[in-house]
C-alpha cells in the first residue's frame, strides 16, 4: 500500500466518522422536530424526510467506514456508487430549487403560514411585529404583513444553506476521489 493510498484511506475514515456523527445529529434533530412538529408548525412529512436523510447518511457512512477500515474493495465500490447517486440527486435538487426559487413566496405562504399552528403564527407576528401574511388583518395593531419579513429572513438564511451545500459537495467529491484510490489499492493488495 503506497503512501498516497494510506493517506487516502486515513482521510476516508475521518470523513466517514464525521458524516457518521453528522448523520446521527440529523437523525436526532429529525426525531426532535417530529415530536415538536405541532408546536413548531413544521409539517410531519418534512420531519420524516429529515429522519430518513439522517438515517441514510449514517448507514452510508457506516458502509464507507467499514469498507475503508477493512480494505474491502467491493464494499468501497458499493459506497462509491451510493455517494455518486446522492451527489447527483443533490445536484438535481439544487437545479429544481433554482428554477422554482421565484415561487418561494407562495411556498412560504402555504407552508410557513397557512398550515402553521396559531401558536406559530403568533410567535412570528410577535417576533416581526407584523400581522397576517400579506396584508393587515382586521383588529391588528400594526399595518404591515409578515410575508415580506419572513421572505427576507428566508433569503438571509438560504445563504448559509448554499454555503453548507457547497462545503458538503466539496467533501463528497474529495471522498469520492479517496474512495477510488483506496478501492483500487485494496483490489491490488488482494492479488
Amino acid at each position: 500500500m503506497s503512501c498516497c493510498s494510506r493517506f487516502s484511506r486515513a482521510m476516508l475514515i475521518l470523513i466517514n466518522i464525521f458524516f457518521l456523527v453528522a448523520g446521527l445529529g440529523v437523525l436526532g434533530g429529525g426525531i426532535y422536530t417530529l415530536v415538536e412538529s405541532n408546536r413548531l408548525g413544521i409539517p410531519s412529512s418534512i420531519c420524516i424526510g429529515i429522519i430518513v436523510t439522517g438515517s441514510l447518511v449514517f448507514l452510508m457512512s457506516l458502509v464507507g467506514l467499514i469498507g475503508a477500515s477493512r480494505k474491502k474493495a467491493g464494499l468501497l465500490w458499493f459506497y462509491f456508487t451510493l455517494c455518486l447517486l446522492v451527489l447527483l440527486a443533490q445536484i438535481a435538487v439544487a437545479v429544481v430549487a433554482y428554477f422554482f426559487s421565484d415561487q418561494s413566496m407562495e411556498w412560504l405562504e402555504e407552508y410557513g403560514w397557512d398550515k402553521a399552528s396559531q401558536e406559530t403564527r403568533d410567535y412570528i407576528q410577535d417576533t416581526f411585529e407584523c400581522c397576517g401574511f400579506q396584508h393587515n388583518e382586521p383588529g391588528c395593531p400594526v399595518d404591515n404583513g409578515c410575508g415580506d419579513q419572513m421572505y427576507d429572513t428566508f433569503v438571509a438564511y438560504s445563504t448559509y444553506v448554499y454555503i453548507a451545500g457547497f462545503v458538503l459537495v466539496g467533501f463528497q467529491v474529495i471522498g469520492l476521489i479517496f474512495t477510488i484510490i483506496v478501492a483500487v489499492s485494496a483490489r491490488k493488495d488482494s492479488y
